[in-house]
């Protein structure tokens, strides 16, 4: 492990960090409210920490490998969460480290649980960031990173492959800085257009940025208490249903929309079976809504439904109706959902619809083995946009399987109902937030002990990152040389 390498880079991160704090100091300062005060210290001190760091650091061109990558990139969002939560602090919004970091890594790993009990009491500064924490890290702090690290002297390409490992690696450019930047790019073109829109339809400018942030980044955090639900609005539920799914497809795809590269994304059959489990759920939970007599309109149907399930596939979070009071298979296929996720290289959590496939795909040739056992058969991954072999997705999906199991143990062993731990490790360990009975809709997190807490800060760490570059370093092998 090459230490003064790590602690340079992440001495850099945490600059660009306290550079952040920037934006809702301004916000504060706008507003007239003391927060600015809170602010102000947080971004003296994650300056300092992030100057030192690279003060005790040589300045040389650093080559970064995948080993240092993934403890940087852990690391990077173990910090973030440490030094993001300070403002929290400093203003009084949480009496306790663990309630601030809690909502700080929700944040940052654009998870979306909160245990922010009154949100609307809490000023515009304190807000703002709590949104802007999702903006940043629905793409990704790290790749933001590498468009820049290429002129301090540092090689970027094994931290966007530790950030987003596996299937998510895909280059839209042959240089990487170029891509981030490409990436990034799409991110804030798609986050303006929703603001403007959103603007036009009558909501305020702060709430229209402070929701397009964490629209886009599918986070779900809300300036309000009742979410989405507050705005009661036809045209403001449509806006952001379109750009849930939006945020929940593979960026690339922006890149090759501009490229008029209409073929190659026509052909993309993750996109297919993404948007089509997307319009499959909606259409059975209409169906059940409308046979139990929860709904007399259609239309509402429609719209309500379509809206939970843009909002719970893309792991973004928000709600317009309190679905809690929906049928149990509504729910249920919800919490279905909620597993699958969204595309690979989007903003979304979960298992991710090409994972789904791949496995459901090698389950059918399993099948087709038995019944021929002499037939020969084709490569799974032909047609769908990834290059994972089967050992690699079976890996995956049972190492979520044992961390979703472990976690809603330990949930359970700490006093918590069997459908609020499994619901609440699922909705971390996936990156949505809202989950069941007393972690749903119309709850927060804040009951949960200190311990189940930071066990759920793990989850989201874990999901955000994939998985493996958090497990990694529990590794023994990752240490040795």
């Amino acid at each position: 492990m090459k230490v003064k390498v790590v602690i340079r880079v992440i001495g850099f991160l945490l600059i660009l960090l306290a550079l952040a704090m920037f934006l809702p100091l301004l916000v504060s300062l706008y507003y007239k409210q003391n927060d600015w005060i809170a602010f102000l210290k947080s971004i003296v001190i994650t300056f300092l920490a992030g100057g030192i760091c690279i003060l005790i650091t040589p300045k040389t061109k650093l080559t970064i490998r995948y080993r240092e990558s993934c403890f940087i990139v852990a690391f990077t969002w173990i910090l973030a969460s440490f030094f993001g939560c300070l403002p929290y602090l400093f203003n009084g919004t949480f009496n306790s480290l663990v309630n601030a970091y809690f909502e700080t890594m929700s944040g940052f790993t654009t998870t979306g649980a909160s245990v922010m009990e009154v949100i609307e009491i809490h000023p515009y500064g304190i807000l703002f960031w709590r949104a802007f924490t999702q903006w940043l890290g629905g793409i990704g702090i790290i790749i933001l990173s590498v468009a820049i690290f290429p002129l301090l002297g540092i090689g970027g390409i094994q931290l966007f492959k530790a950030e987003a490992p596996g299937i998510i690696m895909e280059k839209v450019s042959p240089r990487i800085k170029d891509t981030a930047k490409i990436l990034w790019l799409a991110y804030c073109v798609l986050t303006i257009l929703e603001i403007i829109l959103l603007y036009i339809g009558g909501m305020p400018v702060y709430d229209a940025i402070c929701h397009a942030f964490t629209t886009v980044s599918t986070g779900g955090f809300s300036v309000k208490n009742t979410s989405i639900e507050y705005y009661h609005s036809v045209y403001f539920d449509i806006i952001i249903i379109i750009f849930m799914i939006l945020g929940g497809i593979n960026f690339s795809h922006y890149y090759r929309l501009m490229k008029k590269q209409f073929k190659e994304i026509n052909n993309d059959n993750e996109l297919k079976l993404y948007i089509g489990i997307l319009i499959s759920a909606v259409l059975l939970i209409i169906t059940n809504l409308m046979l139990n007599g929860h709904y007399a309109s259609f239309g509402n149907a429609l719209r309500d439904s379509a809206f939970q399930v843009a909002s719970i596939m893309t792991t973004t979070g928000f709600s317009n109706v309190n679905w809690e009071n929906w049928p149990s298979f509504s729910q249920l296929m919800l919490v279905c959902v909620m597993f699958i996720g969204a595309m690979t290289g989007s903003t979304g959590g979960g298992i991710k619809v090409a994972r789904i496939a791949m496995l459901l795909k090698n389950i059918y040739k399993e099948f087709f083995k038995l019944i021929h056992p002499h037939a020969v058969v084709a490569g799974s991954g032909k047609g769908i946009s990834i290059k994972e072999t089967t050992r690699e997705i079976w890996a995956f999906f049972t190492l979520f399987i044992f961390t979703f199991t472990g976690s809603t143990l330990i949930l359970s062993w700490l006093g918590l109902d069997i459908v609020t731990a499994f619901s609440s490790v699922i909705a971390c360990l996936s990156n949505i937030g809202p989950g069941l009975h007393l972690v749903g809709t119309a709850h927060n997190y804040n009951f949960i002990p200190e311990t189940g807490k930071w066990v759920l800060s793990f989850c989201m760490l874990v999901g955000r990152l994939e998985l493996y570059t958090v497990f990694a370093l529990f590794s023994l092998d990752f240490w040795k040389k």
